[in-house]
């Protein structure tokens, strides 16, 4: 018998259709913010406007056939959508259905898995498989104004928000001097979003988009190279945040807006994928931003289109990478991302011929 496991490869981390222009390796020193003014630790002046903008349905549909497998059991995962300040009510359906059990790393982040054991007289050698979320999503926005009253992070939050562990590999001593040499070291008395938009900017002004087959969204890969996609640089934003003291998280998902059938993004399938990050400010909230948007879209003269501004257009599978699941087919096995639905098999035969479709449906009911 051949036990074979099978995961499909990640698919691109892109986001829209427009390519960025080239940028010098490393960040610019000395991005100018919008408001040039210093601002201290007190979140006083600042607030998030919350709004609900949009019910979605979003199913994934993935057809997969191995016709030289026969195989005897399949296990699927899928991420279950975590309630967030941009998406509430949250709901995860799997079809074959299942079990919600938890990935083993340290987050146990939420799962829903289904095991799928073949009739004595059959083997199974395709399947489809449907992943359907439903949520509410909301905008927020950033904007000078009286405070609002924001439950701070808990001990444990906010050490979760500030480790170093996976793709946030931010205490390597490369990582301090890349840091130190393109000033985005907290400055004393600097409050965390005056903090976090200078980083923003810094990172607008010097890094560049790119989208390749291979990745590595380790921070001290991605400072190194000057180069990644949403996932590298969400993960290098939250890496220097963290590294300054500031609990910040990356969000992996897909915008909620269907595929196009043949839609293509650095020569690679596109299926909406995209990630973001978000930081936590105190008496503020959960300040949202997208760095790769950033630096392809944004021509604007303050370059904060994509700072503490988020429409409400973007549904979140989980939080951070590096994911361990418990395949109860072959042991723990680590993901990068679970951005997509996985599975591995078990039985007879090669996975040669390898076969799998993919769908992304999204209905939208925009609220007024």
């Amino acid at each position: 018998m051949t036990a074979r496991l099978y995961a499909y490869g990640l698919l691109p981390l892109a986001l829209m259709t427009c390519v960025a222009s080239a940028r010098a390796a490393g960040p610019t020193t000395g991005a100018k913010s919008a408001d040039s003014g210093t601002e201290q630790s007190s979140p006083e002046g600042y607030t998030l406007s919350v709004q609900s903008v949009a019910k979605v349905v979003a199913t994934l549909t993935r057809d997969a056939s191995y016709p030289q497998f026969k195989a005897t059991q399949w296990t699927v995962f899928a991420a279950q959508a975590p309630e967030l300040p941009g998406q509430i009510k949250p709901e995860t359906a799997l079809e074959p259905p299942g079990e919600p059990p938890r990935e083993k790393s340290d987050m146990h982040r939420p799962l829903v898995m289904a095991r799928i054991q073949a009739d004595k007289a059959r083997s199974m050698n395709s399947m489809r498989i449907q992943l359907t979320y439903h949520a509410t999503l909301r905008s927020r926005r950033l904007r000078k104004g009286p405070s609002r009253k924001v439950a701070d992070l808990s001990p444990e939050e906010r050490g979760m928000y500030l480790a170093d562990r996976g793709f946030f590999d931010f205490n390597q001593p490369e990582f301090h001097e890349w840091v130190e040499k393109h000033g985005l070291a907290r400055k004393a008395g600097e409050g965390e979003i005056h903090c976090a938009r200078r980083v923003f900017l810094a990172l607008k002004a010097g890094m560049q988009y790119d989208a390749p087959l291979k990745k590595d969204f380790h921070a001290t890969a991605v400072c190194k190279s000057g180069r990644a996609d949403c996932g590298g640089l969400s993960v290098l934003f939250a890496s220097i945040l963290r590294f300054n003291n500031i609990p910040a998280r990356t969000l992996w998902g897909r915008w909620a807006k269907s595929s196009q059938p043949g839609k293509m993004w650095f020569n690679h399938p596109y299926y909406q994928t995209h990630v973001k990050a978000e930081f936590f400010a105190r008496g503020v909230g959960w300040v949202p931003v997208d760095v790769s948007s950033a630096i392809l879209h944004d021509k604007s003269p303050q370059g904060l289109i994509f700072f503490g501004n988020d429409p409400g257009d973007f549904i979140t599978f989980h939080i951070d990478g590096n994911l361990e699941i418990d395949t109860r087919l072959f042991g723990i096995k680590p993901l990068g991302n679970l951005q997509t639905t996985r599975w591995w098999l078990r039985g007879d035969g090669t996975l040669a011929d390898e076969k799998v479709t993919e769908v992304w449906d999204v209905k939208t009911n925009k609220l007024k």
